[in-house]
């Protein structure tokens, strides 16, 4: 009787090993920033971060000192920025790489400059 109980307590558990096993593990959430400096047109773009917060931050210190915060972006976005001379700064966030950039050039128009987009998962 006891090896009985003994052999359903070892099929249980395989059973809810093998169960475990098939769960997909499960990513976190990825957010990312743009920030941009006026003066002298530098930027600073972040993905890929754990938190809204960590992706400002970063982007602002890649940035350097006296930028401003453009734009956050979240899970599964894309994010570019596209400038010309004596304009102010256009970002573009789309679900694809080509589409935060067509959506960059569209929205800055001729003679832009477009940093190439970056996303997060």
């Amino acid at each position: 009787m006891m090896s009985r109980w003994i052999l359903l307590l070892v099929g249980v558990g395989a059973i809810a090993v093998s169960g475990c096993a098939q769960v997909p593990a499960q990513r976190s959430a990825e957010y990312g920033a743009v920030a941009f400096n006026a003066g002298t047109r530098d930027y600073g773009v972040s993905w890929g971060k754990s938190s809204p917060d960590a992706a400002r931050r970063e982007a602002l210190g890649t940035c350097g000192p006296d930028c401003a915060l453009l734009e956050n972006f979240g899970p599964r976005e894309c994010a570019t920025l596209a400038s010309r001379p004596n304009s102010p700064p256009q970002v573009a966030i789309g679900a694809t790489k080509d589409r935060a950039k067509q959506r960059a050039l569209q929205s800055c128009g001729a003679g832009c400059t477009v940093v190439p987009p970056e996303c997060n998962r």
